[in-house]
C-alpha cells in the first residue's frame, strides 16, 4: 500500500506533508554519475508539514518511509541557480546592449556563448521537461531562421564574415521563452504564475525582445491560450 503523504514544489519551495497515522521518515540523497550520497535524514510528524531545504543545484532522490513500509523514491531535478543565472544573462544581452551593431563592439561575445551554454545545459539536465516547448518554438520560427541564416551567408560572401548577433539573440530569446512558457504552464494557481513571471523578469525582458524584433506574443500562441483573462492582465 502506498504511503499517504504529499511532496509539493510551490514557488521553488519543496514541502512534505504527512497524512499518515504514524511518523513519516525520509532521506534526501545527492545523485552524481558515480555515486549516491545521503545528505539528510528527517521525520515529519503526523498531520504536519516540513520544508525540504535544497539550495545547491543537482539531482536528488527523496525517499519516504515509515517503521513498517518503504515508499517509492522521487527524483528531484533542482537547477534553480542555473536558471536564475541564464535569466540574468539573457536580460543583459537583450536589454543591455541593444545599441551596438555587433557583439565585438559591445565586448560581450563571451556572454553570448555563456548564456547559450547555460541554455543547452539547463535543457539537457532537465530533459525531457522542456522538449515539447523547444520543439514547438523551433517549428514556429523555422521561416524566420531560414531568412536570417540566408542573409548572413550572403553577407559572408560579400564582406568575408557573417553577422551573428541577430541570429544569436533570437536563439537565446527562444530558449528563454520555451523555459518560461513551460514553467508558467506548471504553475498551480495565479499566485504561483505571477511568481514565475516575476522570477523570469518577463514583463521587462519581453519589452526588450520586442525592440529587437522578437515578439513573445507571436511565438507559440497556442500555449498562451491556457491562461485566463485575469492572468493575461499582468502582460500589459
Amino acid at each position: 500500500m502506498a504511503l499517504n503523504y504529499s511532496f509539493i514544489k510551490y514557488k521553488d519551495v519543496y514541502t512534505i506533508t504527512n497524512n499518515e497515522l504514524v511518523v513519516l521518515g525520509y532521506t534526501l540523497s545527492k545523485e552524481t554519475c558515480d555515486a549516491s550520497v545521503v545528505l539528510k535524514t528527517g521525520t515529519v510528524p503526523v498531520n504536519q508539514s516540513v520544508v525540504l531545504d535544497i539550495k545547491v543545484d543537482g539531482n536528488y532522490t527523496f525517499t519516504p518511509y515509515t517503521e513498517n513500509e518503504n515508499g517509492t523514491s522521487i527524483i528531484v531535478k533542482n537547477y534553480n541557480n542555473l536558471l536564475i543565472s541564464l535569466i540574468e544573462g539573457t536580460e543583459k544581452i537583450v536589454c543591455g546592449c541593444s545599441k551596438c551593431n555587433d557583439c565585438e563592439e559591445c565586448s560581450v561575445c563571451e556572454d553570448y556563448l555563456s548564456v547559450f551554454m547555460k541554455d543547452i545545459a539547463f535543457d539537457t539536465l532537465n530533459t525531457p521537461l522542456y522538449k515539447d516547448y523547444i520543439d514547438k518554438i523551433q517549428q514556429d520560427t523555422l521561416c524566420d531562421f531560414t531568412e536570417s541564416i540566408t542573409c548572413a551567408l550572403l553577407k559572408e560572401k560579400v564582406y568575408g564574415n557573417a553577422p551573428v548577433k541577430e541570429v544569436m539573440v533570437k536563439i537565446l530569446s527562444y530558449y528563454y521563452l520555451a523555459f518560461y512558457r513551460k514553467d508558467l504552464s506548471l504553475g498551480s494557481d495565479i499566485e504561483e504564475k505571477q511568481y514565475i513571471t516575476t522570477k523570469y523578469k518577463f514583463v521587462s525582458i519581453s519589452q526588450c525582445l520586442k525592440k529587437l524584433g522578437v515578439n513573445p506574443q507571436e511565438i507559440n500562441n497556442v500555449d498562451f491560450s491556457i491562461f485566463n483573462n485575469a492572468f493575461n492582465n499582468i502582460f500589459s
